[in-house]
């Protein structure tokens, strides 16, 4: 009797053991689930959060710098073929475009014997903040127009002038326009006020 007693004591103990084992394996292998799992989110985090970054720096890096464009009147009084290029100041927030343009204008001044043909070449350096995000833009710089007038003399004219206006920029590129208001500073056309409006490729 003594000896059975014994025997079901020692197996008791043995299973009561086992259950004990299979308990701390369990929680065991339930933590180490659990560590898999915070591993592999945090994983995850970090490729998402990555691949937001990149995709953030390519909109902002992969925009189109380079403009050609024509306008009619603006910094250049007359017309002119313009081409710039954009420098990144902060973001894709604030731009600066700085450029040139070109003209050359043949006309007849004056009437009867004192009509004259006038010629002219000018270039017009420009700079100019661009203000906006995506493909709009509040504009505004300062443009200075150097001509070379040739009619019964040679003489240079120099023309100052300023920018206030709007600018169609898409960051892929494609079709430009702006428009602006474009005062012209100088000794003769002081607060002469003329507009400009321009069309053109950005790529």
């Amino acid at each position: 009797m003594k000896i059975k007693t014994f025997i079901i004591a020692i197996i008791s103990c043995l299973s009561a053991l086992l259950l004990f084992i299979g308990i701390i394996n369990a929680q065991s292998d339930s933590l180490i689930l659990q560590s898999e799992i915070k591993k592999e989110n945090f994983r995850l985090a970090i490729v998402e959060t990555n691949s937001i970054n990149n995709d953030t720096l390519q909109t902002v890096s992969n925009f189109k710098r380079h403009s050609i464009y024509a306008e009619l009147l603006g910094s250049s009084i007359y017309y002119s073929v313009n081409y710039d290029y954009l420098l990144r100041i902060y973001k894709d927030n604030i731009k600066l475009a700085v450029g040139a343009g070109i003209g050359y204008i043949s006309l007849f001044i004056g009437a009867g014997p004192q009509r004259n043909l006038l010629r002219a070449f000018y270039f017009t350096p420009e700079a100019n903040f661009l203000f906006g995000k995506k493909s709009h833009y509040f504009e505004t710089g300062v443009a200075f127009m150097t001509g070379i007038f040739h009619g019964k003399c040679v003489h240079v004219h120099f023309c100052p002038s300023g920018r206030v206006g709007y600018r169609y920029q898409p960051q892929k590129g494609g079709f430009l326009f702006r428009i602006g208001y474009t005062p012209v500073f100088n000794m003769d056309l002081f607060g002469c006020c003329l507009f400009g409006a321009s069309f053109g490729y950005i790529f």
